[in-house]
């Protein structure tokens, strides 16, 4: 069984292809994760200003739905925008120097391997990529805006501990207590026209000067 010559070249050049569409897919999906917790927490805010009484189960269902329908659309997106086997082969070449000898390799017809050009132009590509190491060049790494998901999330979290509702009650049960405890407001509302006597200054008459 002959060996495949272009062997090295496809599996570096498949190596990389395949960490591509990963930062891309990993990209896309922190996007996605990070827009539907978005939703989620603005819904989280204003169901107790739309509903009276909202099922518990009507939060988390638009929280999971805008996650999931956000992830199926980074899905998509990432595989629409996966580079092509020879987008990955330039990518290649481009990244680690080799003069465009990965995307000729792989763009050479099978019926040119016999020949000697051929046959040098395979030596000569598989050589320069035996010696590369893709997942260097290739790095799989989140980016800044992948922190907006844990920031959202413990946002989410937040809410679910401390609600609107209760933290409203909270404030208008301190509002009632400070006007309970103010005797100025106690007085006034208890007779409110009753006004604090002014003490009467008679002036001194001779007598009393002398």
């Amino acid at each position: 069984m002959t060996a495949n010559p272009l062997a090295p070249v496809e599996s570096a050049v498949r190596t990389a292809r395949r960490r591509l569409v990963t930062q891309i897919g990993l990209n896309r999906v922190a996007g996605a994760w990070a827009a539907g917790l978005a939703v989620g927490l603005v819904w989280f805010l204003a169901e107790p200003l739309l509903f009276d009484n909202p099922p518990n189960w009507l939060r988390w269902a638009v929280l999971g739905g805008a996650v999931a329908l956000a992830t199926a659309y980074a899905v998509r997106r990432t595989l629409t925008a996966a580079p092509s086997r020879t987008a990955a082969a330039l990518e290649l070449d481009g990244r680690f120097g080799l003069s465009e000898r990965a995307t000729t390799a792989l763009g050479l017809p099978s019926d040119l391997w016999a020949t000697p050009a051929g046959q040098a132009v395979l030596a000569d590509a598989a050589e320069k990529v035996r010696f590369v190491s893709v997942p260097g060049q290739f790095p799989v790494r989140p980016r800044w805006h992948s922190a907006w998901v844990p920031g959202l999330a413990t946002a989410v979290v937040l809410v679910v501990i401390f609600p609107p509702d209760l933290i409203r009650e909270a404030i208008a049960g301190e509002a009632n207590t400070a006007k309970k405890t103010d005797p100025s407001k106690t007085v006034a509302q208890a007779d409110p026209g009753k006004k604090a006597a002014t003490p009467i200054v008679r002036p001194k008459g001779k007598d009393e000067l002398d």
